[in-house]
């Protein structure tokens, strides 16, 4: 305990034996506690108290110059009030290392030197942590890049290249068995060569989910798992395209049919029922607004619940429609154009200077009149 017996007489300052060692890397060496042979403690036989250095070379020939601290060594730990040494080599650091612990009380001195040798072994892959995250359905995940913790990249300590496999389920248990690919979730992407992993999920994918990165260096591999939480949120409508079209008066439209690109139907992708409006006017310019409902057109039908559009129009002239559908707060709209054309329809402006058409003669044709036409 460092205490002096009462009547223990004055003796010359010399620190205990300290034993060679041998570990392999990432394995602890046996502490080494520096003390004084006589106290068996951290004082002298006069009861002062020592404080200790230590110093650390590569040449293994009984001398060690104080030159080098031993606490250069990655992950070494010395104590200079107890000389209590710990170290646990890296995969970095296989050799062999000659130490030196020196003792003092201020006026004396003592040293032991002692070897360890540090055997190589084949690095294992250590992932760093990969944090759990929340973020809601059509938001990104923050990107997850898995690394290896030694190197903070794509290689182990022995410099060996990583390669990565992702796995996911719904059971949230702290285990992650190897049947499903996180490639088969919908909006994942991941990278097997830098365990880079993007995700975003879509309104249907609301839930718990948990994560498995492994790397592998061929030999031994090391896993992450992590939790990712996808909070549901409102989905608005999505309308499929709808595209415009061009008929001649007293010939029906194709029948228009207005749905969610999700669901191909009249709900949204959280179920919930659509319901349509639709407008029109009669400047083609990509805006609609709310002045006139389409079944003011005379031989139009719009259903408001099916978003079903039919018409056969009697007169020529261009339109422009707005169908809006809704889900009670959210909505979204499609703007098309119906062309209603006389019989004679513009075909084209011809540019040329031959003889007897000039550069704005226009020529048309009647609609119908399919076929080849050649002109000179």
């Amino acid at each position: 305990d460092g205490s002096v017996r009462a009547g223990l007489p004055a003796f010359p300052l010399a620190l205990a034996s300290i034993a060679h060692q041998t570990v392999n890397e990432m394995v602890a060496i046996n502490q080494i506690d520096g003390t004084e042979i006589h106290t068996a403690g951290d004082v002298n036989t006069e009861g002062q108290s020592l404080t200790y250095t230590c110093y650390v070379d590569v040449v293994v020939d009984g001398s060690v110059a104080t030159v080098h601290l031993c606490t250069v060594a990655p992950g070494l730990s010395f104590n200079t009030s107890n000389g209590v040494l710990n170290w646990t080599p890296s995969y970095t650091i296989a050799g062999v290392f000659e130490f030196k612990i020196t003792g003092t009380d201020g006026t004396n001195s003592d040293s032991e030197i002692f070897v360890i040798t540090v055997n190589d072994v084949t690095a294992e892959p250590v992932l760093q942590t990969i944090s759990d995250q929340t973020t809601n359905e059509i938001v990104a995940i923050t990107q997850i890049d898995a690394t290896d913790d030694n190197t903070a990249g794509d290689t182990d300590a022995d410099g060996n290249t990583l390669l990565y496999t992702c796995h996911y389920d719904t059971t949230i248990n702290g285990a992650v068995g190897t049947g499903t690919l996180c490639s088969t979730l919908t909006g994942v992407s991941f990278d097997t060569d830098t365990g880079v992993l993007d995700w975003t999920p879509s309104y249907t994918q609301s839930g718990n989910y948990e994560f498995k990165i492994t790397a592998t260096n061929g030999l031994s591999s090391d896993a992450e798992i992590f939790l990712i939480t996808v909070n549901n949120v409102n989905a608005p409508p999505v309308l499929q395209t709808i595209n415009s079209q061009l008929v001649q008066p007293t010939n029906p439209i194709t029948q228009i049919n207005a749905a969610d690109s999700y669901t191909s139907g009249d709900t949204d992708v959280d179920g919930q029922i659509l319901t349509y409006s639709c407008y029109y006017d009669t400047t083609i310019d990509g805006t609609v607004d709310n002045s006139s409902l389409c079944t003011t057109l005379p031989a139009l039908t719009f259903t408001g619940a099916t978003g079903v559009l039919d018409w056969t129009p009697n007169a020529a002239g261009d339109y422009e429609f707005r169908i809006t559908a809704s889900e009670g707060s959210l909505t979204d709209s499609e703007v098309f154009a119906i062309y209603v054309a006389s019989a004679n329809v513009f075909i084209s402006t011809w540019k040329t200077d031959n003889a007897g058409v000039s550069d704005t003669d226009e020529i048309q044709l009647p609609l119908d009149a399919a076929g080849t036409y050649a002109f000179t």
